[in-house]
């Protein structure tokens, strides 16, 4: 699950987030006070539920206190309620409109419902308040990359890693940034330098790969696939691996084994990956269309058209598997 926990752990969420209010005014209320410290220990014991109930109690009698309205949202968040967790979000802001990180946990949330323009504005609130949320910057960039607006995501990148040059995650986003506007080498040498610091961590062994594929090493790519695979086998995202091996042979010409690698990550449909950086997010469609486009290769024209026919009952309006499925159609007669 660490991927899973990435904005989160880019959002600086914890239990006092930066600039948590101080509690001296209830102090002399310790049945009060004793709610807030229960409710804390809950979260910090990721027992989620029952901390977000703790702090309903607490804020019945401190309803102004932000950051309770903050842990509160992070709880939500960590159970990917993030409809609720905006919510709480929105009442921490405006108890305490002077905290950046409670912008930038706000953002958070506008970013996991796809309002990525709504999170840009959070984020840059967050930073006219605090420069040196890293983690305002680093989400800025993943934003705008949601958007393809990936020249201005590599400044808020640059600006973050100047805070923490050695966050790897950072490095890791920009480094998809830079792919996306075809810069490979730059690409490849970011994820290098987040390996540096993380040699074994499954995402970016999984993006040295990708970044090798980008420059036509394919061989070399098979074989951090390979080890992605070993690092990463069990995973929520684990379909993406066996999706980008399946991508390489494919432009190797070998199309039985290209086969095989969709296949297995059809199978085992695990496409839920974090971080979610760039539009339109790997999907199970994206490898049935993979498995389309080697079986036409094979010339295998009936089954290729029955993976484009499962794509588009998955995304009825996918143009790609539309014009590849009428293509093999052609093709078959």
């Amino acid at each position: 699950m660490e991927l899973l926990l990435l904005f989160a752990l880019l959002g600086e969420f914890s239990p006092s987030p930066h600039g948590a209010i101080s509690h001296s005014h209830i102090a002399q209320n310790t049945s009060v006070q004793q709610l807030r410290n229960n409710a804390d220990a809950l979260f910090n014991n990721k027992q989620y539920r029952e901390a977000i109930a703790a702090y309903d109690r607490y804020l019945q009698a401190e309803p102004e206190d932000g950051g309770a309205w903050t842990n509160r949202g992070n709880a939500l968040f960590f159970l990917e309620e993030f409809e609720s967790a905006l919510l709480s979000f929105d009442r921490a802001v405006k108890a305490n409109p002077e905290v950046g990180g409670f912008w930038l946990n706000r953002g958070n949330a506008h970013y996991e419902l796809n309002r990525y323009r709504e999170a840009i504005q959070d984020y840059d609130r967050a930073i006219q308040l605090d420069k040196t949320l890293s983690g305002a910057w680093t989400n800025k960039g993943n934003a705008l990359s949601r958007l393809s607006r990936y020249r201005e995501a590599i400044p808020a990148y640059n600006n973050a890693l100047k805070i923490e040059p050695n966050s790897y995650l950072t490095r890791a986003a920009k480094a998809l940034a830079l792919s996306h506007l075809k810069q490979y080498r730059e690409a490849l040498s970011e994820t290098l330098k987040a390996l540096a610091s993380e040699p074994n961590h499954p995402y970016l062994v999984f993006r040295h790969a990708y970044a090798l594929d980008d420059l036509g090493k394919y061989q070399e790519a098979l074989k951090q696939y390979d080890l992605a695979l070993r690092l990463v086998q069990g995973q929520e995202w684990e379909s993406y691996v066996w999706h980008g091996k399946g991508i390489t042979f494919l432009k190797l010409g070998n199309f039985p084994q290209a086969l095989a690698n969709f296949d297995r990550g059809i199978s085992l449909n695990k496409y839920k990956l974090y971080p979610r950086l760039h539009p339109g997010d790997l999907v199970i469609t994206d490898s049935l269309i993979g498995k389309g486009q080697t079986l036409v290769q094979l010339k295998r024209y009936r089954e290729a058209i029955t993976a484009f026919d499962q794509a588009l009952a998955i995304k009825p309006n996918l143009d790609q598997a539309i014009r590849l499925r009428e293509q093999a159609r052609r093709l078959l007669r």
